[in-house]
Protein backbone atom coordinates (compact mmCIF):
# COMPACT_ATOMS: atom_id res chain seq x y z
CA UNK A 1 0.00 0.00 0.00
CA UNK A 2 1.37 3.58 -0.91
CA UNK A 3 2.49 5.73 1.99
CA UNK A 4 0.49 8.94 0.54
CA UNK A 5 -3.41 8.70 -0.68
CA UNK A 6 -3.87 8.12 -4.30
CA UNK A 7 -5.24 11.68 -4.81
CA UNK A 8 -2.15 13.30 -3.25
CA UNK A 9 0.01 10.66 -5.43
CA UNK A 10 -1.97 11.73 -8.28
CA UNK A 11 -1.40 15.48 -7.92
CA UNK A 12 2.61 15.21 -7.45
CA UNK A 13 2.39 13.15 -10.74
CA UNK A 14 1.14 15.77 -12.19
CA UNK A 15 3.40 18.65 -11.37
CA UNK A 16 5.88 16.57 -11.77
CA UNK A 17 4.67 16.19 -15.50
CA UNK A 18 4.10 19.52 -15.70
CA UNK A 19 7.71 20.80 -14.66
CA UNK A 20 9.24 18.26 -16.63
CA UNK A 21 7.97 18.84 -19.86
CA UNK A 22 8.94 22.92 -19.68
CA UNK A 23 12.56 21.52 -20.41
CA UNK A 24 12.51 18.76 -22.75
CA UNK A 25 15.23 17.06 -24.61
CA UNK A 26 16.29 18.47 -28.01
CA UNK A 27 14.39 19.18 -30.82
CA UNK A 28 11.27 19.63 -28.43
CA UNK A 29 10.52 22.78 -26.98
CA UNK A 30 8.72 23.78 -23.87
CA UNK A 31 4.63 23.62 -25.03
CA UNK A 32 4.28 26.55 -22.48
CA UNK A 33 6.60 29.14 -24.32
CA UNK A 34 6.86 31.99 -24.12
CA UNK A 35 5.47 31.09 -20.08
CA UNK A 36 7.15 29.37 -17.70
CA UNK A 37 6.38 28.19 -14.17
CA UNK A 38 7.12 25.69 -11.66
CA UNK A 39 3.86 23.86 -10.45
CA UNK A 40 3.62 22.56 -6.62
CA UNK A 41 1.09 21.44 -4.85
CA UNK A 42 -0.83 22.81 -2.44
CA UNK A 43 -4.72 21.92 -0.65
CA UNK A 44 -5.89 25.89 0.06
CA UNK A 45 -3.46 28.11 -1.18
CA UNK A 46 -4.12 32.15 -0.64
CA UNK A 47 -1.65 34.57 -1.87
CA UNK A 48 -0.91 38.04 -1.10
CA UNK A 49 -1.60 40.26 -3.95
CA UNK A 50 2.41 41.81 -4.26
CA UNK A 51 3.38 37.73 -4.86
CA UNK A 52 0.67 37.81 -8.21
CA UNK A 53 3.41 39.66 -10.45
CA UNK A 54 4.69 35.65 -10.88
CA UNK A 55 3.42 33.00 -12.74
CA UNK A 56 1.37 30.73 -10.25
CA UNK A 57 0.13 27.30 -11.68
CA UNK A 58 -1.22 25.45 -8.48
CA UNK A 59 -2.17 21.91 -8.09
CA UNK A 60 -5.02 21.11 -5.29
CA UNK A 61 -6.61 17.55 -4.66
CA UNK A 62 -10.04 18.13 -5.14
CA UNK A 63 -12.40 15.02 -4.17
CA UNK A 64 -12.57 11.42 -4.18
CA UNK A 65 -15.88 9.19 -6.23
CA UNK A 66 -16.09 5.50 -5.46
CA UNK A 67 -18.60 3.91 -7.61
CA UNK A 68 -19.84 -0.18 -7.79
CA UNK A 69 -17.61 -2.14 -9.96
CA UNK A 70 -17.48 -5.64 -11.16
CA UNK A 71 -18.22 -7.90 -8.28
CA UNK A 72 -16.69 -10.48 -10.05
CA UNK A 73 -13.63 -8.50 -11.33
CA UNK A 74 -13.34 -7.38 -7.94
CA UNK A 75 -13.07 -3.80 -9.08
CA UNK A 76 -15.01 -1.15 -8.61
CA UNK A 77 -14.10 2.55 -10.62
CA UNK A 78 -11.98 5.25 -8.62
CA UNK A 79 -12.58 9.38 -9.65
CA UNK A 80 -10.24 11.83 -8.39
CA UNK A 81 -10.52 15.11 -8.62
CA UNK A 82 -7.68 17.71 -8.76
CA UNK A 83 -7.89 21.47 -9.37
CA UNK A 84 -5.18 23.53 -11.61
CA UNK A 85 -5.34 26.74 -10.74
CA UNK A 86 -3.06 29.76 -13.31
CA UNK A 87 -3.47 32.96 -11.46
CA UNK A 88 -0.96 36.06 -12.50
CA UNK A 89 -1.39 39.64 -11.82
CA UNK A 90 -0.02 41.03 -15.49
CA UNK A 91 1.79 44.35 -14.32
CA UNK A 92 1.21 45.69 -17.71
CA UNK A 93 -2.27 45.48 -17.44
CA UNK A 94 -4.22 48.30 -17.78
CA UNK A 95 -8.17 48.45 -17.34
CA UNK A 96 -8.34 51.65 -19.22
CA UNK A 97 -6.19 50.72 -22.15
CA UNK A 98 -8.02 49.95 -25.07
CA UNK A 99 -9.64 46.70 -25.91
CA UNK A 100 -6.98 45.38 -27.70
CA UNK A 101 -4.60 46.27 -25.92
CA UNK A 102 -5.91 44.37 -22.83
CA UNK A 103 -6.40 41.35 -25.33
CA UNK A 104 -2.83 41.37 -26.14
CA UNK A 105 -2.06 40.64 -22.37
CA UNK A 106 -5.20 38.02 -21.56
CA UNK A 107 -5.04 36.14 -24.64
CA UNK A 108 -1.70 34.39 -24.27
CA UNK A 109 -3.16 33.78 -20.58
CA UNK A 110 -6.32 31.73 -22.11
CA UNK A 111 -3.78 30.18 -24.18
CA UNK A 112 -2.05 28.61 -21.83
CA UNK A 113 -4.75 27.35 -20.11
CA UNK A 114 -5.68 25.46 -23.63
CA UNK A 115 -1.97 24.59 -23.47
CA UNK A 116 -2.05 22.52 -19.85
CA UNK A 117 -5.27 21.07 -20.47
CA UNK A 118 -3.90 19.82 -23.77
CA UNK A 119 -0.90 18.47 -22.01
CA UNK A 120 -2.57 16.66 -19.44
CA UNK A 121 -5.47 15.19 -21.50
CA UNK A 122 -5.14 11.42 -22.26
CA UNK A 123 -2.28 11.32 -19.77
CA UNK A 124 -1.62 8.87 -17.08
CA UNK A 125 -0.50 9.88 -13.63
CA UNK A 126 0.17 7.81 -10.53
CA UNK A 127 -1.99 4.77 -12.05
CA UNK A 128 -5.05 6.56 -13.07
CA UNK A 129 -6.04 7.76 -16.51
CA UNK A 130 -7.58 10.95 -17.46
CA UNK A 131 -11.46 11.08 -18.44
CA UNK A 132 -12.35 14.58 -18.27
CA UNK A 133 -10.90 18.08 -17.60
CA UNK A 134 -14.05 20.78 -16.94
CA UNK A 135 -12.99 24.64 -17.26
CA UNK A 136 -16.09 26.50 -16.07
CA UNK A 137 -15.54 29.57 -16.26
CA UNK A 138 -11.98 30.27 -18.18
CA UNK A 139 -11.76 32.50 -15.57
CA UNK A 140 -12.33 34.46 -12.85
CA UNK A 141 -14.21 37.73 -13.63
CA UNK A 142 -16.09 38.88 -10.57
CA UNK A 143 -15.34 37.94 -6.81
CA UNK A 144 -11.95 38.13 -4.50
CA UNK A 145 -8.50 37.64 -6.56
CA UNK A 146 -11.04 38.48 -9.68
CA UNK A 147 -9.84 39.86 -13.14
CA UNK A 148 -12.11 43.18 -12.15
CA UNK A 149 -11.55 43.79 -8.43
CA UNK A 150 -7.64 42.97 -8.93
CA UNK A 151 -6.60 42.65 -11.97
CA UNK A 152 -5.57 39.21 -12.10
CA UNK A 153 -6.16 36.51 -14.39
CA UNK A 154 -7.18 33.21 -12.75
CA UNK A 155 -8.17 29.96 -14.43
CA UNK A 156 -8.85 26.76 -12.95
CA UNK A 157 -8.84 23.33 -14.95
CA UNK A 158 -11.01 20.86 -12.90
CA UNK A 159 -9.78 17.47 -13.82
CA UNK A 160 -10.98 13.85 -13.03
CA UNK A 161 -9.15 10.61 -13.29
CA UNK A 162 -10.06 7.28 -13.11
CA UNK A 163 -8.40 4.16 -11.79
CA UNK A 164 -9.60 0.64 -10.96
CA UNK A 165 -9.61 -0.51 -7.23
Amino acid sequence: MSASASTIAIADAIVTFLNSIQTPVAPATNPFAPFTFTAYRDYAPTFELTEMGTLHVVVCPRDKKQGVGGRSLGTRPQDDGIDIGILIKPANLDPTAALSAQLAILDPLMLLVEQIADAVAFEDFAGSGWIATDNTPIYAADGPMSLRQCKQFTSVLKLTLRRLR
